[in-house]
């Protein structure tokens, strides 16, 4: 019984620290003086290289996304690490709530690269939909312990500290969560995503 006791004690310790360590992060990116370092990135090889570190989630998922990336190298306008942690923070949502098919598609549009995250989500309503990127909010109140609640949250801020956008959009039984970057131009002023 001991260390059934000590067990849940050191879960929520640890459940906890997570919390504060994403609250603590969200509340630097919201920051006035956070700056990220925005430069020329390629994002076919970032998502790449990303997604084949999820290759053993989904798997045990027993979920086969449908991943579509251009051939072609397409540059965006960005900070890495912040890319890095709003795919990452996305695909983690998606393992925790996807059923049935997988999404995944990256195209270059006329000025902007557009990621495309497409799964079922037979639970959400769209007032779920518009709550998504609020602090804390989770849809399923049952897994409220797994998360902090705060990863797309981070996921929208950062989106917006790189003149991007992230938003999510309920067809039917699928979410699609969209990511919007401004594409890399030498020599020229870098636009915001619409």
């Amino acid at each position: 019984m001991r260390s059934a006791n000590i067990w849940a004690l050191s879960n929520r310790t640890k459940r906890l620290q997570a919390l504060l360590n994403d609250f603590f992060e969200l509340s630097l990116i919201e920051s006035a003086d956070h700056q990220l370092k925005t430069e020329r990135i390629v994002m076919t090889l970032l998502l790449s290289d990303t997604l084949v570190g999820f290759y053993d989630s989904f798997n045990e998922r027993g979920l086969t996304p449908d991943i579509r990336l251009p051939k072609e190298p397409v540059a965006v306008y960005a900070d890495e690490s912040a890319v890095r942690r709003v795919v990452e923070n996305l695909l983690i949502n998606t393992l925790k709530h996807a059923t049935g098919q997988v999404s995944i598609c990256f195209e270059q549009r006329e000025t902007t690269a557009e990621l495309r995250i497409v799964n079922e989500a037979k639970d959400l309503s769209d007032m779920d939909v518009r709550l998504l990127f609020d602090r804390f909010y989770t849809v399923d109140r049952t897994r409220s312990g797994q998360g902090s609640g705060l990863g797309l949250s981070i996921a929208k801020s950062l989106m917006n500290k790189m003149n991007g956008t992230l938003t999510a959009e309920l067809h039917g039984d699928n979410l699609t969560m969209i990511c919007c970057w401004p594409l890399w131009s030498p020599g020229e002023t870098h636009p915001h995503c619409r």
